[in-house]
């Protein structure tokens, strides 16, 4: 409970006497400033995408949750950090523009390529391409646009293409029953919790992204470390990426029909060759750490 988390916290601060104290989730945040304010540490956080429950209805413990996290951010924490410029504009109404700091997220491409070695064996035939969305069963991650999409390509008559859907969730039981209502079972394979995510996307010729907004998802990274090309719905944060160097496609909108097309677009090698990513990506993990550490160095000097 968050007495016990708390208690903990201050124990850990009072011990290790940390200059910084970073958070990245609601509960955390609340503990985290409190604990860093009572043991005089400078406190921030990292917001990692949008809120998905935008209404929040008549639910008072929701709402008192909400409300404890962002006056902690507002009152007890000195910088809120977003991991896109898109993300930045909107929580500028939410914290302030004063406090709000942009480093974008980043992967280790070296062991990233290292855990994808090996490709995950998938269930379809091997002959066929391989088209997948790895996310969360959410509804924010709108895998009904996948879906359509899916049933378009193969309704069309592509013969040449299966597609994937990895990842668990509550919205579970309604994506299954649109893939049986699609009448492409067979080539419409849900995958369920993947504890080889990395081996998943390696064998994949496409990763899809559909989601109604993002951050800077890691499986987007992932994928694009791993030379996989990444086709999405309009979100400039991932348009970002794609136009750092890393392999895509934007689709003209993000309806399924569109979608559908900038799939067939990708499976008929309708993209440049792009050189291989290193460290000096925009989105490498060394990125990144350069990006915290100047702004650890910023909140410690006032």
């Amino acid at each position: 409970n968050a007495a016990a988390i708390y208690r903990g916290l201050a124990g850990l601060c009072k011990a290790f006497r940390p200059q910084v104290v970073h958070t990245h989730r609601k509960k955390e945040n609340v503990l985290g400033a409190l604990a860093a304010r009572r043991h005089g540490a400078r406190s921030l956080r990292t917001v990692h995408g949008w809120t998905e429950f935008p209404d929040l209805g008549l639910a008072l413990h929701k709402r008192l949750s909400r409300f404890t996290d962002v006056a902690s951010g507002r009152y007890l924490q000195d910088r809120v950090v977003a991991v896109s410029d898109d993300l930045r504009a909107k929580l500028e109404g939410v914290f302030g523009a004063r406090r709000l700091a942009v480093v974008e997220n980043g992967v280790n491409l070296a062991a990233i390529r290292e855990a994808g070695r090996v490709p995950a064996a998938l269930p379809g035939a091997t002959d066929r391409r391989r088209i997948g969305i790895i996310a969360r069963l959410v509804p924010v991650k709108r895998h009904d646009r996948f879906v359509d999409a899916a049933t378009a390509l193969l309704a069309g008559g592509r013969d040449d293409v299966e597609f994937y859907i990895a990842g668990d969730g509550p919205e579970a039981a309604a994506m299954a029953a649109r893939i049986a209502a699609s009448g492409h079972e067979a080539r419409i394979h849900a995958l369920g919790f993947c504890n080889d995510a990395l081996a998943v996307t390696a064998a994949l010729d496409a990763v899809v992204v559909c989601s109604d907004h993002e951050g800077i998802p890691m499986n987007v990274l992932e994928a694009a470390a791993l030379g996989v090309p990444v086709v999405t719905v309009p979100l400039p944060s991932i348009a970002g990426i794609l136009d750092s160097g890393a392999p895509g496609l934007v689709a003209g909108d993000d309806s399924p029909a569109a979608l559908a097309v900038a799939l067939a677009a990708v499976l008929d090698g309708g993209l440049p060759e792009k050189p291989a990513l290193d460290d000096t990506w925009r989105y490498s993990a060394r990125t990144m750490a350069a990006g915290y550490d100047a702004l650890y160095r910023a909140v410690l000097a006032g």
